[in-house]
C-alpha cells in the first residue's frame, strides 16, 4: 500500500531496530501520547466554539487538526466527521477559491482515498486541483501536492495511461519549486518508478496470457479434431508468431515450421491462405538464425500462389 498520508506528530520509529518487546512498548507509549493529545485538542475545541463560535478561523483550524490526527491514528470514519466540518465552516468564511478551503479539500479527499471511497475522493482531487490551478498556479507545491494525491488515486485502480502524465506534471513542478533533493521530489520522483515498473510488467502480463489462450485453444482443437484440417493447422503459426514477438526467435522458428509441414501434408498443395505460413516462415529465417534457407521459402511460397490463382 501507498503512503500518502502525513505521519503523526509523534513521529515514526524503526521497526527493524530492537525486541519484539520493545517495539510493543514503543508503540503503545506512541498510542497513549497520541491519545493524550487527541483529548487535549478536543477540550480545546469545546472552548472555542463556546467562546469563537464553529465558524472562527482558530475553531475551524482545531477541527481539521484533529481530523488529521484522527486519520494518523486510523479513525477514518471519526476523522471524516471533523474534516467535513472544517471544510464546511471554511467554505462558509472563506469561500471555495480560498488555499485554507483547498487544502482543506485536498485532506479530505486523501482520507476518503484511505477509506477506497474512489468516485468521492477522485472529485474532491479535482475540485482542489481546479482551484489551485487558478489561484496558485501549476507549479505551486499545494498544487503539485494534490497532483501527487490524484496521479497515486489512479495508479491504485490501474489507471496507469492516466496516472503517468499526472505524476509527471507534478514531478516537474516540484523540481522547479522545490529542487531535486526535496523531499516531495524524491517521493514523486519514486511514486513514478513504481508506476513505470507496473506498466512494463503489465504488459508481460498481457503478452504471456495471450500465448495461453492460444496454446490451449491449439490444445482443445486438437482433442477435438483428431486429424487437423489446415484451418487449424495455422494454431501453430500463430503461436509461432506470438513467441517471436516475445524474443524466443529458435522456438518461433520451429513452430512456424510444423504449420507449414502440416499444411503441405495434408493438402499436397499451396492456397493462396494457407501460404501465409510460408511467407511468415521466411520472414522469420530472414533473421540471423536463417538466412540460408529464407530464399528458398519464399520462393516456393510464390510458385503454390501461382499455381492456385494463375
Amino acid at each position: 500500500m501507498k503512503e500518502i498520508t502525513n505521519l503523526s506528530s509523534s513521529g515514526s520509529f524503526d521497526i527493524t531496530s530492537g525486541s519484539s518487546f520493545d517495539h510493543h512498548n514503543n508503540n503503545h507509549k506512541n498510542q497513549q501520547v497520541n491519545h493524550d493529545i487527541l483529548e487535549g485538542k478536543k477540550k480545546k475545541l469545546a472552548q472555542q466554539r463556546e467562546t469563537l463560535g464553529n465558524t472562527h478561523l482558530n475553531t475551524l483550524i482545531s477541527m481539521k487538526n484533529i481530523g488529521v490526527l484522527l486519520q494518523g491514528m486510523g479513525k477514518l470514519e471519526e476523522a471524516q466527521h471533523y474534516l467535513e466540518e472544517a471544510l464546511e465552516g471554511r467554505r462558509a468564511k472563506f469561500g471555495d477559491l480560498h488555499p485554507n478551503t483547498l487544502s482543506t479539500i485536498h485532506k479530505l479527499g486523501v482520507l476518503h482515498h484511505e477509506l477506497k471511497h474512489y468516485d468521492e475522493a477522485q472529485s474532491l482531487y479535482e475540485e482542489a486541483l481546479e482551484g489551485q490551478t487558478e489561484t496558485l498556479g501549476n507549479t505551486h507545491k499545494d498544487t503539485c501536492s494534490t497532483l501527487f494525491s490524484l496521479g497515486i488515486l489512479l495508479h491504485d485502480q490501474g489507471q496507469f495511461e492516466e496516472a503517468r502524465p499526472v505524476l509527471e506534471e507534478a514531478l516537474q513542478g516540484q523540481r522547479e519549486v522545490l529542487g531535486p533533493a526535496h523531499e516531495d521530489t524524491l517521493s514523486t520522483l519514486h511514486q513514478l518508478g513504481v508506476l513505470l515498473h507496473d506498466m512494463v510488467d503489465l504488459k508481460k502480463k498481457k503478452k504471456r496470457r495471450g500465448q495461453g489462450l492460444v496454446r490451449r485453444s491449439l490444445a482443445r482443437t486438437t482433442r477435438n479434431i483428431g486429424q487437423r484440417p489446415s484451418r487449424y493447422i495455422g494454431h501453430d503459426s500463430t503461436i509461432g508468431i506470438a513467441v517471436g514477438g516475445n524474443g524466443s526467435i529458435p522456438r518461433s522458428t520451429t513452430l512456424i515450421r510444423r504449420s507449414l509441414s502440416g499444411i503441405l501434408g495434408y493438402l499436397r498443395c499451396q492456397t493462396s491462405h494457407d501460404t501465409r505460413g510460408h511467407l511468415q516462415h521466411g520472414r522469420m529465417a530472414f533473421r540471423p538464425r536463417g538466412v540460408g534457407t529464407s530464399p528458398k521459402i519464399l520462393r516456393r511460397s510464390p510458385g503454390g500462389t501461382r499455381r492456385n490463382l494463375g
